[in-house]
């Protein structure tokens, strides 16, 4: 009587098929792709995010700098077209913003060389600028902002076709608020 030992009869199989490999591939390749395509998306999100907080700092202190300055200034002037205002502050003292080599800036014009501040504002940064009379005398009202006004606000970030958040800033100052109180007492 001969036994036959099951276990002996079945082939065991040890490692792994040519088409159980070729599917491992693919699926790690699919994932490297989508972890790959991930990571350059929260890159790319980061950097806008880096770049937002940086036109948003410079436009905070472009603003609190130009207040300043028009409340200097015994005069102001605005011209739309190169987006200059300038502010003369004493006789010999005029200041400009202005843009130069594709950033804004603040030239203080005096006796001696012309001081220039920079701030990290680009040229999609427009101004748009209103004097208006008032009973203590000339108000400015200024906008500052990376978008057109054309648009209703509601509508700047869809309609624009821009990647970039709106930044806006109202300025409303008025001419010669310290130089009166300065020059002029009794």
């Amino acid at each position: 009587m001969t036994m036959h030992n099951a276990s002996n009869s079945l082939s065991t199989r040890h490692g792994t098929t040519l088409i159980e490999t070729a599917i491992l591939i693919s699926l790690t390749a699919v994932l490297s792709g989508i972890i790959v395509t991930g990571m350059a998306a929260l890159f790319r999100y980061n950097r806008s995010t880096d770049r937002h907080h940086v036109h948003q700092t410079a436009l905070q202190q472009m603003t609190t700098a130009l207040r300043a300055d028009i409340h200097e200034a015994s005069r102001c002037l605005w011209n739309a077209e190169s987006q200059t205002l300038r502010l003369e502050l004493t006789e010999s003292r005029v200041l400009e913003y202005r843009v130069i080599k594709q950033r804004w800036v603040r030239v203080l014009q005096a006796e001696a060389e012309p001081i220039t501040t920079s701030f990290g504002l680009d040229e999609s940064f427009r101004c748009y600028c209103q004097a208006e009379q008032s009973k203590r005398g000339e108000l400015i009202r200024m906008t500052l902002t990376n978008q057109p006004l054309e648009l209703p606000t509601d509508k700047l970030y869809e309609e624009s076709g821009r990647t970039e958040r709106t930044l806006r800033s109202d300025i409303v100052a008025q001419v010669g608020r310290h130089f009166s109180t300065k020059h002029h007492e009794p």
